[in-house]
């Protein structure tokens, strides 16, 4: 009696804890950093965001309630199988991303704009329209703002490695709990689990490429919690009274990065039509829920969208058309993110037929088998896709680009894969006789080839994050050599690219240094585009730009002697008289003071 008590209570720990971690904190993730932002508007002191974690809490709590037909937790042995394979995958990840922070752009963007929210300020205030930081999703960002707070500067930026690594790992599970969840509720979650990471890591392989070189970190955290808010949208639909609360963590993954928005769309446009017997009054619900979802992305970022990037070209279907009828039929269509690389990544031909087969074979597979929930996956997945490839290529004006679009396109891809595969098994387990054994011999070359493929592209992926990251120790020295009090303005040659509004500086290590202080580059950076003039003089500021800068704010110059003796020399005579002191070393690079004649310092603020 005591060991069926035992047992018992061991099932009831599997299931709370599975629901804490598929539900519950993805909820209450994505419900927090909505409200959190609407708070934020509102100007008050900096712990104020923190109370959208109150009803945060309670609206996960509802979302955790169970659905008659939803998929029940995993049993022990099932639950303790998955967990094994996702922490493989961990394993995988780490191996991949190895020691460093992550490279700088678009990776390093989060924590730096942490900073700024971790002070109350919001993005839109503390960037100037046109810049990266004026038209970011706070959301990611005001989720990470507490570690910035307490944490040391490269002990943040270790962190959110960690974080990044963590989220490209977890999200295959996470896919795979969706489709268990809406159309596999039979099969055990552990099975599920090791063919979503086929499908996501060595069928798709766009994973690896993503996180640390295409840089849409804020896009891959929001389609890891993607799966559990859609699953609390189609649960508290179902409740008459409930529904509206659908709308927080909605509006909440829309802040994360607003792609989201168009990926819901299409997704549960596609679920309301196909997923199950129609029904008008859950169908009703939902759409409410967006549309009050949307209204709370408005109230929260609104002024991102007259950022002069989002301007919509003119909509013109007949040319539009053309683009996407192309690259349906392209051997490398843009759809993939690698194929702009030139890492050496193995080209993935004809990807948009080869995925439409997947789900051809899935959908047959369904309706020759009995499995509704097969072909009805795989249309979902299907129509889904096939709504995203119209945003991204203007068939339908969206207001959206197609970087943006394949940024998360590559998860509906995957998902076909997965239940390609999962009909694969299915017809598999049907067969009798030597065909039963026939099978797994055909298929061992098909996932030979594709071991190889992503054995091949892990090196490569492996050798290019090596190159392009920067090790701690370098990071913790600028971090040292910088004020952490106040802000400082900062003198180095960069690189400009006005085609995509960054900067990079010469130095790489530096380009950390924003992220690693209140200081700016004068010249610009990745996430801004610098003082007026703050390029004129071949790369560096003029004379005039100087004169500009505020008073009280210390200035800094990095670079070797030769460059800066250079530069005064081109300063000389413009009646500027400024001075230049050593300030110590830092990341390979000499760092050096101005003193400007008034000799004030004052601590008036940035």
């Amino acid at each position: 009696m005591a060991s069926i008590h035992r047992a018992a209570a061991w099932q009831v720990w599997i299931r709370c804890g599975w629901k804490l971690l598929t539900v519950f904190a993805p909820v209450f993730l994505a419900t927090g950093a909505g409200l959190g932002v609407l708070i934020l508007d509102l100007h008050g002191p900096a712990w104020l965001p923190w109370l959208g974690l109150v009803p945060a809490a309670g609206v996960a709590a509802l979302a955790m309630r169970p659905e008659p037909r939803g998929a029940p937790p995993p049993s022990g042995a099932d639950a303790l199988l998955t967990l094994a394979i996702v922490l493989a995958a961990l394993v995988w990840a780490w191996t991949l991303f190895g020691p460093g922070v992550l490279p700088i752009g678009d990776p390093v963007a989060v924590p730096q704009f942490a900073r700024s929210l971790a002070t109350g300020l919001p993005l839109t205030e503390a960037f100037p329209p046109g810049s990266s930081g004026h038209a970011y999703p706070p959301g990611y960002p005001l989720l990470f703002a507490p570690a910035e707070a307490v944490l040391q500067p490269d002990t943040a930026l270790m962190l959110f490695k960690l974080v990044t690594v963590a989220v490209a790992a977890l999200i295959p599970a996470a896919w795979g709990g969706l489709h268990r969840a809406l159309f596999a509720p039979d099969r055990p979650a552990w099975q599920v689990a090791a063919l979503a990471y086929v499908a996501f890591i060595l069928l798709e392989r766009q994973l690896g490429f993503l996180t640390p070189f295409a840089g849409k970190n804020a896009v891959e955290f929001a389609l890891l919690l993607f799966p559990a808010v859609i699953l609390a949208t189609i649960r508290l639909a179902e409740r008459p009274r409930l529904w509206p609360l659908a709308a927080l963590p909605l509006g909440g993954l829309f802040v994360i990065h607003y792609s989201m928005l168009h990926l819901a769309a299409a997704f549960l446009a596609a679920y309301a039509l196909l997923g199950r017997p129609w029904r008008w009054g859950p169908v009703l619900r939902m759409v409410g829920a967006g549309a009050i979802a949307c209204g709370l992305l408005l109230l929260a970022a609104g002024e991102a969208l007259h950022d002069p990037r989002a301007a919509a070209a003119p909509w013109t279907l007949g040319p539009a058309l053309g683009l996407l009828a192309r690259a349906v039929v392209a051997s490398r269509p843009p759809l993939v993110i690698f194929h702009d690389a030139a890492f050496g990544l193995t080209p993935a031909y004809y990807r948009i037929l080869v995925v439409a087969a997947c789900g051809a074979v899935a959908v047959a597979l369904g309706f020759s088998l009995r499995r509704p929930g097969l072909w009805r996956a795989a249309m979902i997945y299907g129509l889904a896709l096939a709504a995203s490839l119209a945003f991204g290529y203007g068939v339908v004006p969206a207001r959206i680009n197609l970087d943006f679009v394949r940024c998360f396109a590559w998860t509906l891809q995957a998902a076909l894969f997965l239940v390609a595969m999962l009909a694969l098994v299915e017809g598999w387990g049907r067969l009798a006789g030597s065909w039963r054994w026939a099978a797994p011999l055909a298929a061992a070359p098909v996932l030979a080839v594709a071991l190889a493929i992503a054995w091949h592209d892990m090196r490569v992926e492996r050798a290019a994050f090596r190159q392009a990251t920067q090790p701690r120790a370098a990071i913790h020295q600028i971090a040292a050599a910088l004020p952490q009090d106040r802000a400082c303005m900062l003198i180095a040659h960069g690189q400009a690219r006005p085609d995509v509004l960054v900067t990079i500086q010469d130095a790489p290590p530096w380009n950390y240094a924003e992220a690693l202080s209140p200081c700016v580059f004068v010249g610009g950076s990745w996430v801004h585009a610098g003082w007026p003039g703050g390029r004129d003089l071949d790369g560096l500021p003029s004379a005039e730009a100087l004169r500009r800068l505020p008073a009280g704010l210390p200035v800094y110059f990095v670079g070797p002697r030769a460059q800066l003796d250079a530069y005064a020399g081109a300063l000389a005579g413009q009646g500027l008289g400024w001075a230049w002191r050593p300030a110590g070393q830092a990341a390979g690079s000499a760092l050096w003071r101005a003193e400007r004649p008034s000799g004030s310092y004052a601590s008036n603020a940035m």
